[in-house]
Parts: structure tokens; C-alpha cells; sequence
């Protein structure tokens, strides 16, 4: 009977059952938004070739990550479920416009297959993530609900050839606009020496309304992410931590560029 059980769990296996490694142990998403000349500066320093399209005039989306309250994952949850492309074909033009791959020299669907792949694996025990399709549709639905450039430019943060702001200024102005704080990060431009306006975390519930960055991260665990998404988390000349603030890793004091897309 024992040896039936092993060869029942084998069949189970290897008939490509959806089972997840770690179980679904999360607390809320954290939705992730990008400036695109910023992903073209964090792209360059890995060496990849950077273009954003002509139409690309708003920020786009990173993804969507199931989050343990002052933890930095689940992350690859389930290696038998990887992405398929025909799967999303009825919103592939839709993330196509919300969340392009802007590194050319990358297939055309690795970004989502990547995003999929490491999050999306690990919040399929919600109704409304169930599947890929599903969750890359979350993620459309997501983009149209909060529209950063708008809310930025309600209260007069928009991108310009010289336009920079304050830390304070940005994150009172996501604030108004969402009705909690988020999180806002930086990436350093070795080019003009300027810290330029990366990326601003969501923190949402499993009902998609928007929580208190602030209430639910630990900051070690926004450390954690800083290092995980890419992003340079101090310069020397912003070494000083009374300048950081819990939910950002740009400077305190100095003015933070929002630089135009193309020649806008």
C-alpha cells in the first residue's frame, strides 16, 4: 500500500499539477510603477541596450508582487507553472502599451515571463490572480486606476528638461493623489551626476485598494528590495542615513530630477 502512495505522489508530479513550493504566505502586493529614462539608466549600467517608444509618454508598470509584511518575498513559488505566452494573447497588446520591455537586446516577452515566473507564481490561491491571464490583467486594470503622471501633475510635478523636486515634494504629492504614502526610489545618473526619480511602490491589499506603505513594511525589508529591483542604494555623498528616508532611498535634501521622456 506504501509503495502505491510514492507512485500516486510521482504520477501527481509528473502530470504537471500547479503546486507551490512555499505555500502562499503573503500579506498584501506591493505594485511597482517606473519612470522609463530612469530603467533606461539602471538598463545602461547593466549593459543593456535601451529604447523607449515614441508612444511610451507615462510611467510603466515594473509588476505586481505578493509581499510578507517585513519580509521581501514569496518569491518562485512554483517552478511547474512558467509563463506562456499564448496564455496572456488576449491582453498581450494592452501590456504591450502598460508594461513594454524597454531593453531591446532581451526577447520581446522575457520581462513578463520574468515577472510571472518570480510573483505572479505566488498569488495564485487569489480569485483574482488565479492565472496568468488574470494576473497580467490585474496588472492593466492596476495601470488605468493609478495614473502617476496625473496624480503628479495635480499638484505640479511634471517631467521637464531641467524639472526636479524634492523627496517631500514627491511623496506629498503621491500621498494627496492616493490617500496613503508609498514608496519613492531613486537611481543614480553617472552621466549628469543627478539623482533622477526611479520608481514608487503601492502597497495594496487583496482587494486592490491602496494601504500605508509606511504601516506595513519593516525597513529592513525596503533595504532588501533595494538591492533585489536593481537599484543603487547610497552614493558616497549621500552616506549619511539622517538623509534617507524609510520608505525611499533618494536623498533627503537634494532635488531629485523628473527628467522628460524623448523631447517632451
Amino acid at each position: 500500500m506504501r509503495c502505491l502512495y510514492v507512485i500516486a505522489l510521482v504520477l501527481l508530479f509528473s502530470c504537471g499539477v500547479h503546486m507551490s513550493k512555499i505555500g502562499f504566505d503573503w500579506d498584501y502586493f506591493t505594485y511597482s510603477q517606473q519612470w522609463p529614462p530612469a530603467v533606461c539608466i539602471s538598463g545602461e549600467r547593466e549593459h543593456h541596450t535601451c529604447d523607449i517608444p515614441a508612444d511610451i509618454q507615462y510611467w510603466v508598470v515594473h509588476g505586481l508582487w505578493p509581499t510578507k509584511s517585513g519580509s521581501k518575498g514569496p518569491e518562485d513559488c512554483n517552478s511547474s507553472y512558467p509563463f506562456v505566452e499564448s496564455q496572456i494573447q488576449p491582453v498581450e497588446t494592452q501590456l504591450d502599451t502598460v508594461m513594454p520591455n524597454l531593453y531591446t537586446d532581451t526577447p520581446h516577452t522575457s520581462f513578463w515571463g520574468h515577472e510571472w515566473d518570480k510573483h505572479g507564481t505566488c498569488c495564485t490561491d487569489l480569485a483574482t490572480t488565479a492565472n496568468e491571464l488574470d494576473y497580467f490583467t490585474a496588472i492593466i486594470n492596476l495601470h488605468s486606476k493609478f495614473n502617476l503622471l496625473r496624480i503628479l501633475g495635480d499638484s505640479g510635478i511634471n517631467p521637464g528638461k531641467t524639472s526636479s523636486y524634492t523627496l517631500d515634494e514627491y511623496q506629498k504629492a503621491l500621498s494627496d493623489g492616493l490617500g496613503q504614502e508609498p514608496s519613492v526610489y531613486c537611481v543614480y545618473d553617472e552621466k549628469s551626476g543627478e539623482q533622477v526619480i526611479s520608481q514608487v511602490e503601492i502597497c495594496i491589499n487583496k482587494t486592490f485598494q491602496p494601504i500605508s506603505c509606511e504601516k506595513t513594511m519593516q525597513e529592513d525589508a525596503k533595504v532588501l528590495r533595494f538591492s533585489r529591483h536593481g537599484f543603487l542604494q547610497y552614493r558616497a555623498q549621500d552616506t549619511n542615513k539622517q538623509h534617507i528616508t524609510a520608505a525611499s532611498n533618494c536623498p533627503k535634501t537634494k532635488k531629485i530630477y523628473y527628467p522628460s521622456i524623448g523631447n517632451n
